[in-house]
């Protein structure tokens, strides 16, 4: 049974203005089972397992506490214009809120969207209801409620799958030149400006936030989730007006977020993601993402959250490398996988010795990682981190390792298959996000490459050579994959050398 021992001391929550939202029963010998179905303070039924912390805090028990204190709703202003592919000319906007509660009649979490009415207009109805709006409430209404994600419809292309998000296209705008031509052309940030950096400056600054704050970073909800059962962004701590900074990796910033990855409980349970610019990224201002894994409860799942996706079940590669301290014990793999975008996958490993008590494979891993970042210069990438089990089959026992997957890039959207999207990590880890149901059609197999007898054989191995969802991540990766590996390559044995 994995156990986790949580801090002796109860940890708060801060909020603005130095109040305290809550204290969490974080007090020892309290024990979190793996094998436990909730945490004793998630008393509301979701329809899924809900245990994930990090560092030792509960995030799942954390946004349990958001959502019924109304904190994850934002709201915005919209016009029929801002329905994708609208051909409306009213421009008239309307006030939404949305974000996610728990359910009247199910007592499950679910997202939602509500018009709010306009207060020089008590007679609206039904018919005012803004189309976009009626159309997102209409799919909400109807989605398969076994569904976890909330609000989704879903399509699988082999080991990828596509879910339609309806709720996430009333999201927060990207940050000023973060769309710009030179941003893209270049993979750097526009100039870092606090006044125009949305994480500190307007309506929906972090500072208003209940966070969490972890080991020299801090822990906000997402406003505009992308998981029902929790969605968090993970920022420098805000307290050190230094790390008001863009989005750009350090070397330091690999240190931390390794060895947070290395105590994620139950083990797989949440996904660490990073979108570098031109990959994703919407905000210019440092941030990775949270969320629960796998990212679909599925009733017969026999994958763990660290082996589900697309890019975790790829059994080929192409070339490897491994890193030591020593010249003889492996403690990091670096691999080159068979992947239709270009992925290094970075993994710790126990070495023979087993002595991993000091961490020294963590460090060597967090250098291997800033280090292949540095060798891929300016093309875009995006990081995806997960914790797994690996068995000691001699002596009956298992440790914790992470895995890093590095996805280099070519350009943020898929030209032949989805050219209005931006991909990020989720989408290179082999999960779609689509806005719109034209989305979930480009993405939907075509029947011609389709046999619905190798359903069940494509879902756990194959990928579909032509699949759209293939080739959207062929399309958006970099090009020269052998020549840019052979650079990291060469590069990471460096470090065996500096190292012995």
């Amino acid at each position: 049974m994995v156990v986790l021992w949580l801090p002796t001391t109860a940890r708060t929550l801060f909020v603005p203005n130095g109040r305290i939202l809550q204290r969490l029963s974080f007090v020892a010998p309290q024990r979190w089972s793996s094998s436990a179905t909730t945490l004793s303070s998630a008393t509301v039924d979701t329809g899924v397992d809900l245990s994930y912390g990090i560092g030792g805090v509960a995030l799942s028990d954390f946004w349990m506490e958001l959502v019924r204190g109304d904190h994850v709703s934002a709201t915005t202003l919209i016009t029929p214009n801002d329905e994708p592919q609208s051909t409306s000319n009213n421009n008239m906007p309307v006030k939404v809120r949305y974000g996610v509660r728990v359910s009247r009649s199910t007592q499950q979490l679910e997202e939602f969207v509500v018009q709010e009415k306009d207060a020089d207009n008590e007679d609206e109805d039904e018919e005012s209801i803004h189309p976009w709006i009626a159309k997102i409430n209409a799919t909400l209404a109807s989605a398969d409620s076994s569904s976890s994600s909330g609000g989704v419809t879903l399509v699988r292309d082999g080991p990828f799958v596509a879910i339609l998000k309806l709720v996430r296209t009333l999201r927060p705008p990207p940050s000023p030149g973060v769309a710009s031509e030179t941003t893209k052309a270049t993979n750097q940030p526009p100039p870092y400006m606090v006044e125009t950096d949305s994480f500190v400056t307007g309506p929906l600054r972090l500072e208003q936030r209940p966070h969490v704050p972890l080991s020299g970073w801090d822990v906000f909800h997402n406003v505009s989730p992308a998981d029902a059962r929790g969605h968090f962004l993970l920022v420098p701590t805000l307290a050190d007006p230094h790390n008001c900074r863009p989005q750009v990796l350090l070397p330091r910033d690999c240190q931390d977020w390794v060895q947070l990855a290395s105590t994620i409980e139950p083990v797989g349970s949440l996904f660490m993601g990073y979108n570098s610019m031109g990959a994703g990224a919407s905000q210019n201002h440092l941030h990775g993402h949270l969320w629960p894994s796998p990212p679909i409860q599925e009733k017969e799942n026999q994958h763990h959250g660290w082996n589900w996706y697309g890019a975790s079940r790829t059994e080929s590669l192409m070339d490897f490398v491994d890193l030591s301290l020593d010249g003889e014990n492996t403690m990091v793999e670096v691999t080159l996988l068979d992947y239709p975008c270009m992925c290094i996958l970075l993994s710790s490993s126990p070495d023979a010795t087993n002595n991993n008590e000091d961490g020294q494979r963590f460090d060597l891993l967090a250098k291997a990682l800033s280090t292949a970042l540095e060798a891929i210069g300016e093309a875009y990438y995006n990081i995806g981190i997960l914790n797994r089990k690996q068995e000691d089959l001699d002596n009956d026992t298992f440790t914790t390792e992470v895995d890093i997957y590095l996805f280099v890039r070519s350009r943020e959207s898929s030209p032949d298959v989805l050219p209005a999207v931006k991909l990020g990590i989720s989408e290179m880890m082999g999960v779609f996000h689509a806005t719109h149901e034209d989305d979930i059609h480009a993405l939907s197999p075509d029947e011609h490459h389709h046999d619905e007898d190798d359903d069940e054989e494509e879902h756990n191995h194959a990928v579909i050579p032509n699949g759209p969802m293939t080739r959207a991540l062929q399309d958006v990766s970099y090009e020269d994959v052998f020549d840019l590996w052979d650079n990291v390559k060469e590069r990471l044995l460096e470090i065996n050398l500096v190292e012995e």
